[in-house]
């Protein structure tokens, strides 16, 4: 969730690949507070036939709207699995607290979909971990996200850190027979804004999605300092072949 200036890059040329496309939904789950269409660079690079489904989460509806619940939106996700896997093959991308929400949604779901692609997702345990580590900067940070958060997502963000502060320490690993390739950016920041991007900090976010794949027999975890955060908006031809090639992969 660093705040920093988007900066969109030129788009790679996506090889062909061979599969029935027309059977294949993609579900997208946005970070927070990001509205549905920031995936637009990345499905301008799949093939017409592919369905997608990127919604803007409710949250974002307007300044009255209720915040939801992590358990709320993983139910939601849910659902839209649960209809899309009755007549196609479901994969399912999710970035920072979208792939938090993928990643529960997963544990419930996972034999209804064909693969997932999680980009920088959230751990659910992280905020006990980075308190553990210095609570102090931990409160600095959330000081710094409070006056840059619009005012409408400002109750969600606090909700949500108080359900991410309640989480037991111990990580949960995706379960052992999911597809998934999971992007974990190495890249250090030389004026880190939060903790995320100071040394420690990154060595304990790649630790916890070290733990967080570390059950998977068909997948990959892929490290790079080429990109920061948000690599589907960096390199959005990055995303779109990982979504092809789980989707050339088939049942």
């Amino acid at each position: 969730m660093r705040l920093h200036k988007i900066i969109y890059c030129l788009f790679l040329l996506i090889p062909t690949y061979s599969f029935a496309a027309e059977e294949v939904t993609v579900i997208f789950e946005s970070g927070f507070g990001i509205d549905g269409e920031v995936w637009n660079p990345v499905i301008e690079q799949l093939p017409a036939n592919i369905k997608v489904i990127n919604p803007t989460r409710l949250s974002l509806a307007s300044a009255n709207t209720q915040p939801t619940t992590i358990q709320q939106d993983v139910s939601s996700l849910i659902k839209k699995i649960q209809h899309e896997s009755e007549q196609r093959q479901v994969i399912v991308v999710g970035h920072s607290y979208g792939g938090l929400i993928v990643t529960e949604a997963i544990r419930e779901a996972s034999s209804q979909v064909l693969g997932v692609v999680l980009i920088e997702p959230t751990v659910k345990v992280q905020r006990v971990r980075y308190r553990k580590l210095d609570s102090e900067r931990v409160a600095r940070d959330d000081k710094v996200m409070a006056k840059y958060m619009p005012p409408h997502l400002l109750s969600h963000y606090k909700l949500l850190m108080q359900e991410l502060d309640s989480t037991d320490e111990n990580l949960i690993p995706l379960p052992a027979d999911l597809r998934v390739t999971l992007y974990t950016s190495t890249q250090l920041h030389p004026e880190p804004m939060f903790i995320e991007e100071t040394k420690a900090g990154k060595e304990l976010w790649m630790q916890m999605h070290n733990e967080l794949f570390s059950l998977i027999r068909a997948g990959q975890h892929i490290r790079s300092d080429k990109w920061g955060h948000s690599i589907h908006i960096e390199y959005p031809a990055e995303i779109a072949n990982a979504i092809l090639n789980l989707a050339a992969e088939g049942p």
